[in-house]
């Protein structure tokens, strides 16, 4: 899982292995109470399959915590189907990337999260191309 955050400076963390990027995801809704919001119209969702059968899915929104709105977030993960299970997937990839609103410049308008990524950019994520926040 790769993780970059941007409040008053850029951020970012790595974490492999299933145990740790679980117990990652979880600290931020269960320790730091981040809700994630996302935004299912329009660019809000996008996916791609690379030709190597890996399903990408991106996702933006807001995040939140109590009734204030932090920022955006953009996720962008991979699905492989297991082999042995018909019709079950398992993540392999992660990337979440999450703005805050003090890092924008002031008067900036937080316009509705979208992913700007088309397919054949997504499918860089699979080739070990950074996305940048």
């Amino acid at each position: 899982m790769k993780f970059h955050y941007n409040t008053l400076e850029k951020n970012r963390e790595e974490y492999v292995g299933a145990e740790m990027v679980s117990l990652r995801l979880l600290s931020l809704v269960k320790e730091e109470c981040l809700l994630f919001n996302p935004n299912l119209h329009g660019n809000g969702l996008k996916c791609a399959m690379s030709p190597h059968g890996l399903v990408l899915v991106a996702v933006a929104g807001t995040v939140h915590r109590d009734n204030t709105c932090l920022g955006i977030f953009e996720l962008i993960f991979g699905l492989i189907s297991c082999p042995s299970r018909e019709n079950t997937w398992k993540i392999k990839v992660v990337n979440l990337k999450i703005v805050g609103q003090n890092a924008l410049q002031p008067g900036t308008q937080i316009e509705e999260p979208s992913i700007k990524y088309e397919p054949n950019q997504l499918q860089e994520l699979y080739d070990g191309e950074d996305l940048t926040v």
